[in-house]
């Protein structure tokens, strides 16, 4: 069809008949500019479908399909119809355990339920994504990898969800490297992040906000510890993370004077980097390692009242509760010196603590 224009602008050019020949050219103008949305359109489709690709190539959707694809007229319908599963999908629960011998259909029963839940539940403001793990498969099957995958899961039916995804794409791809573990970690726990874009610029804006309106020392200390946390290719622990925070431009060796306490840190990050504390309580990795005022994690965020970082760290269930400093302080002493009296009945609630223990002072 174009081809045909361009003969007949070139044969009325030909015949000098100029006022035809500016007609068909305002007429090829026109389609062409007609033509600009739908390929801006298949170019915009095209990008994302790469930026899907780079984030997470296993897709659990066509293995969701093909199970669903397989099954037979009323295949798993008693597991739908059964009074457990209509009470965690209508209820407040959030785990439905079901165990199952190899070979017993657990795969066929939660694909059955994903596709149901897609029937009820789908709509732009709900958000539903899952995986299939198998022992088979456990190299591939990370916390990196699962993260993404899930990830990618949520934005790639709603673009307009996807920008902040585009843009670490357009950071990293052209070097050839894939997002870090604490960079999908972030967009992967923004509660508000099913409203939409601009809620999830608002959050990071007024966290960033928050941060600038700190003493200059504060302020950079903050983006040095998100600049860290971003970029590290796998997830730091928080002694990683102060050690690294001790390390300046020039020096070619770590001075243990300049190591921060993960409390300062903290204080001076707006929330962003409390994952790190999430993460490291769920793995155990050092959660009990001490300072040279051989304080804890919590020993430290009981001396703050930090009743946040106290829940989390307590929720492991590993962490010694009457862990002593030099001068034979616990969390608990350091939270009634303190006058942190909600960290005091965190304490203890656990029914753990030695409320008669004393330091080195009686």
């Amino acid at each position: 069809m174009r081809m045909e224009r361009l003969k007949t602008i070139i044969s009325i050019a030909l015949k000098n008949d100029y006022f035809k020949l500016a007609q068909e050219i305002q007429k090829n103008t026109s389609s062409i500019r007609a033509s600009l949305p739908i390929l801006e359109t298949h170019a915009a489709d095209e990008k994302h479908s790469a930026v899907m690709q780079w984030l997470a190539t296993t897709d659990f959707s066509a293995q969701q399909q093909d199970i669903i694809f397989r099954r037979q007229d009323g295949t798993a319908q008693w597991f739908l119809d059964s009074p457990e599963f209509k009470s965690w999908l209508q209820g407040s629960d959030k785990t439905l355990f079901c165990p199952g011998i190899p070979g017993a259909g657990k795969m066929m029963m939660a694909a059955v339920a994903i596709d149901h839940i897609y029937r009820v539940a789908y709509s732009d403001r709900v958000g539903i994504a899952h995986l299939f793990c198998s022992y088979k498969a456990q190299i591939n099957q990370t916390v990196h990898n699962l993260l993404a995958i899930l990830l990618r899961q949520l934005v790639q039916s709603r673009p307009d969800l996807a920008a902040p995804v585009v843009e670490l794409y357009d950071r990293h791809s052209k070097h050839g490297n894939k997002a870090s573990l604490g960079e999908v970690m972030v967009l992967s726990t923004l509660d508000k992040m099913s409203q939409g874009l601009a809620a999830l610029n608002n959050a990071y804006n007024e966290a960033i906000k928050w941060i600038d309106g700190q003493l200059e020392e504060d302020k950079i200390l903050a983006k040095r510890a998100i600049s860290w946390i971003s970029y590290a290719q796998r997830l730091l622990t928080i002694s990683k993370l102060c050690c690294a925070l001790a390390v300046e431009p020039d020096g070619k060796a770590l001075n243990p004077d300049n190591i921060y306490n993960i409390e300062d840190v903290i204080s001076v990050c707006a929330g962003l980097i409390t994952m790190i504390l999430e993460q490291e309580s769920r793995s155990n990795i050092e959660i009990d390692s001490k300072d040279s005022y051989g304080l804890t994690p919590l020993s430290w965020a009981a001396k703050k009242g930090h009743e946040a970082v106290v829940r989390q760290l307590l929720a492991t269930e590993k962490v010694d509760i009457d862990a002593k400093d030099e001068a034979g302080q616990t969390p608990l002493l350091w939270a009634a010196k303190g006058g942190h009296e909600a960290v005091v009945r965190q304490l203890l609630a656990t029914e753990k603590v030695d409320i008669n223990m004393k330091d080195k002072a009686g």
